[in-house]
Formats: C-alpha cells, sequence, structure tokens
C-alpha cells in the first residue's frame, strides 16, 4: 500500500515593515503619488465650503463643491472594502498598499473636516438665531397690537421695524414668512419664519422658528435640532 504526501498548495509568507516604512513607499508610488494632494486638502477645503456658505462674503455654489469630497469618501470606503483582496497576489501587492493607504489617509482627513465644518455651520447658525430674534419681535409686537400676524414682513417696515434684515448669509440670505394656512402646516403656527439651508447638493435642510416653541423631534424632512428659539431640520 503507497502513502501519499500532500504537497504544499500555498505557503504564505508575511513580513511587517514599519509603518514609516510602508508610509514612504505608498508616498513615492507612481502609482498614487500624484492623488495625495487630495488627502492634504481634504480638512481644509471641506472647511473652507462651509464657512463660505454662512459667511456675509460666501455662496451656496462652494456646498456643490463640497460633493466633490463626498463621492471621493464613497470611492475610498469601497476601496477599503475591496482592495485587500487584492493583497494576496503578489505582483499587485504594493500598488494595492499604495491605493489602500490612500483611502484611508482621505477618509480620515475627510472625516475631520466634515467634523470641523459642521461646527462651523453649528456656531453660524447660533449666531443668526440671536440676530433673528430683532425680526421675531418685530412680527410678535405687531401680532400683539393688531390681534392677528401680518400678511407679509413687509407690513413690519416702518412702524415696528427700519427694514426687512437678511440673515447675513450669502448663501441663505433671505427669510420666508409663512402666516394663515400656509403656517399651521408647521405644528398648527398661526406663522412660521423659514430660513432654507442646504448643506450640500440636492438637500432640504432648513432653519425654522415657530412663535408657539412647539417643536417635534423630527417632521419636515428631517430631525429637529434646537438652535436657541428656533430649530436646525437636518433632512
Amino acid at each position: 500500500m503507497k502513502s501519499w504526501r500532500y504537497p504544499d498548495i500555498m505557503r504564505v509568507e508575511v513580513s511587517v515593515m514599519p509603518i514609516q516604512t510602508v508610509l514612504a513607499a505608498s508616498l513615492r508610488s507612481p502609482h498614487t503619488r500624484k492623488l495625495w494632494w487630495w488627502v492634504v486638502a481634504a480638512a481644509p477645503a471641506i472647511v473652507l465650503f462651509d464657512y463660505l456658505a454662512v459667511s456675509p462674503i460666501g455662496s451656496d455654489v462652494f456646498l456643490w463643491f463640497k460633493m466633490i469630497f463626498v463621492f471621493g469618501c464613497f470611492a475610498a470606503l469601497l476601496g477599503v472594502v475591496v482592495l485587500p483582496f487584492f493583497l494576496i497576489f503578489k505582483k499587485w501587492r504594493k500598488a494595492t498598499v499604495a491605493w489602500l493607504l490612500l483611502s484611508v489617509c482621505f477618509l480620515a482627513a475627510s472625516l475631520v473636516g466634515f467634523v470641523v465644518g459642521n461646527n462651523v455651520r453649528k456656531m453660524a447658525f447660533e449666531g443668526l438665531a440671536e440676530r433673528s430674534m430683532v425680526l421675531v419681535e418685530a412680527v410678535h409686537s405687531y401680532e400683539e397690537t393688531k390681534g392677528y400676524p401680518p400678511e407679509s414682513l413687509v407690513d413690519l417696515v416702518p412702524e415696528y421695524i427700519d427694514a426687512v434684515p437678511s440673515t447675513g448669509m450669502m448663501a441663505y440670505p433671505e427669510y420666508r414668512y409663512s402666516v394663515g394656512e400656509d403656517a399651521k402646516y408647521f405644528s398648527g403656527n398661526p406663522w412660521v419664519l423659514r430660513v432654507p439651508a442646504p448643506s450640500g447638493g440636492i438637500n432640504f435642510d432648513e432653519f425654522l422658528y415657530f412663535p408657539l416653541q412647539n417643536y417635534p423631534a423630527s417632521g419636515y424632512g428631517g430631525q429637529l435640532v434646537k438652535v436657541g428659539k428656533w430649530a436646525y431640520s437636518r433632512e
């Protein structure tokens, strides 16, 4: 009776290199060398785009530029999931490591940018809530005097306010005012102030003021978060 010896089907040799060596090799890789500036630019660019949307000198166009980094994150996330499977092929291993490291670093840098940018927006809308109280108090004064809310914000001028103010945000410059039946949609309020505030791409975020202060936890396209006496509806 013959005895059989099973041959080695696969032998895997694993060598652990210092992270400095891996990073240096990835930076020098011809496959990814020209793309590292995207990693460097991600965080400051995202924060800058968010700032320019809520500043007096910016534009909502910059929020569309931010979507480039959103799509880049989807691509990088796909790379993090798929690329490890290519590490088993020796001829593709160096390129795969370079792409994998680039993807991870891009995701990390973008995450920092989104977190900081979100805080920039939060502080900006906190400031808007405070600035808007002049307009809010004018509407309340009109309502107390007349017994009913104004038909439009223009009715407040000049008795209750010198002029209808802007928001001070170039991307979202105007207040929208709803009264009567249109306002009742918003939890039965007699009137409502709104500032449409999309945060990038096709988005329907809004900044809302309800005189009854009866904000629901969710509704109007998203979750509502109180900001002073206002609420931010995040889609």
